[in-house]
């Protein structure tokens, strides 16, 4: 099936020569002016519009695109001008255009443009596709305990700006997660989320990928082709794993950062982007930074809103949850009953350490559900996959180890944060001072020394 081209032009000696060329490789649709645009986008779905810049009556091309951008922001428009693009380009890009040509440019050129701006509907389309899937499959941050709704009161607050956010957490944890909430609920929710997982792309490739390039820009430069900012203008990049960008794409980077230009490899000319940044890392970039392992102005570019996402190993509270999560969703895919978990495998997941964190959580339950018949998940199936650091211990017993593990490293946190002032953490905890130093005692922290911000617990 062919793609379908809506053309809104009143040149006809233009149009004539695309079909003339480009007749057999799209199904064209025609229009000479913008009055009946919307309606007929509503009732063709055309695949891209190429919308004349100087369009006959009162509404010119610019107010076209306006109308589309508003009423179809899903459809992409390439404006096309008899004069140098270049001119009209910034109030394109500020509407909301694909891209934009001039009308004597070569026709091969021409169907590029159309062939991209068809790529990235396809892109957005399934963007939007896994976005429903994730959200009817898989729902929001799953959790309840006191760690969990500090993040999601954060992810309210950072989601309604356009700030760059710098996510922190150990592998695992769900920090493309958050990255999507954060997208879910901002302004952009309708455009492109687009990750990149920087650890996955070959280091001589990166600026190309990120960027874009030229025709013949570097060998095996065999088209022209966009980067991943392109890609997602309008919308949010989430760059997956930002530690790994070589120091050498790292300066560009900060550049388009802070001008919201990007210049393809083997162009001089910058192409303006309107794309928020969604960064990750389970480094320590600012040791890095310090080190001369990550440009520091970067990383500071970056975290002007730092998030991070807690280890599940402090929130077990939120392993019955996560858990029974997880097996509903596998017995959804897998069209089985739906399963629950014993007292015992429940008590020997809530003594496990789990250092591969959440993604561990969900891969052994997936081989647990995989090897067990009927309703219950029995410890026997999970005796192999997961160790508990007490192995004997009841399932109160288990339970009361995680919350005083929360506890623990909660109070030592809230210490540092208050640097020593014991009667300032009681405050924030809603406690007395003596209901705070009992507590302590009882978890096994020690006071800080006076005039330090430094706490530790009893082995």
């Amino acid at each position: 099936m062919m793609h379908r081209v809506l053309s809104i032009d009143d040149d006809e000696v233009f149009v004539d020569d695309l079909l003339y060329h480009l007749g057999e490789r799209f199904d064209w649709l025609k229009l000479t002016d913008g009055a009946g645009a919307i309606r007929t986008i509503e009732e063709s779905l055309p695949d891209v519009v190429l919308l004349d810049i100087e369009l006959p009556g009162e509404a010119s091309g610019l107010d076209i695109l306006s109308d589309i951008r508003k009423e179809a922001p899903r459809v992409p428009v390439v404006m096309v001008t008899r004069h140098d693009p270049a001119d009209m380009g910034a109030e394109a890009w500020r509407r909301g255009c694909f891209g934009y040509i001039a009308k004597c440019a070569p026709i091969e050129q021409l169907a590029a443009q159309i062939e991209r701006a068809i790529e990235e509907a396809g892109l957005y389309r399934e963007s939007e596709a896994r976005r429903q899937e994730i959200l009817e499959r898989t729902g929001r941050l799953v959790g309840e305990s006191r760690a969990m709704q500090g993040l999601r009161e954060e992810i309210a607050r950072v989601a309604r700006t356009e700030t760059t956010v710098l996510i922190t957490g150990e592998t695992g944890t769900g920090k493309e997660l958050v990255a999507r909430e954060i997208h879910e609920r901002s302004p952009r929710r309708h455009r492109l989320l687009l990750p990149v997982n920087c650890a996955a792309l070959e280091k001589s490739l990166v600026a190309s990928v990120l960027f874009g390039h030229e025709k013949g820009a570097f060998t095996g430069a065999v088209r022209r082709q966009p980067g991943k900012f392109a890609m997602a203008d309008g919308g949010t990049l989430f760059l997956d794993e930002i530690g790994e960008v070589p120091m050498d794409v790292q300066g560009v980077l900060l550049r388009v950062l802070e001008d919201k230009v990007v210049y393809p490899l083997g162009s001089s000319k910058g192409v303006p982007v309107d794309v928020r940044v969604i960064a990750s890392t389970n480094r320590d970039l600012a040791a890095d930074s310090r080190n001369g392992r990550f440009r520091e102005d970067l990383y500071y570019r970056l975290r002007v809103v730092p998030i991070h996402v807690p280890p599940l190993r402090e929130r077990k509270e939120d392993i019955p949850l996560l858990a029974q999560h997880f097996l509903d969703l596998l017995a959804l895919d897998m069209k089985r009953k739906r399963c629950r978990l014993s007292s015992a495998s429940l008590t020997r997941l809530l003594g496990h350490h789990w250092p591969g964190n959440v993604r561990e959580l969900r891969h052994v339950l997936q081989y647990a559900f995989i090897h067990s018949d009927g309703d219950v998940l029995e410890d026997a199936v999970l005796a192999n996959l997961v160790q508990p650091e007490v192995r004997q211990a009841t399932y109160k017993e288990a339970r009361r180890q995680a919350m005083d593990a929360f506890d623990r490293n909660f109070i030592a946190s809230l210490i540092r944060e208050c640097d020593g002032n014991l009667s300032e953490v009681a405050r924030r905890m809603h406690l007395s001072r003596e209901g705070l130093r009992k507590m302590m005692k009882r978890l096994g922290i020690e006071r800080p020394d006076r005039g330090t911000d430094t706490c530790s617990a009893a082995e």
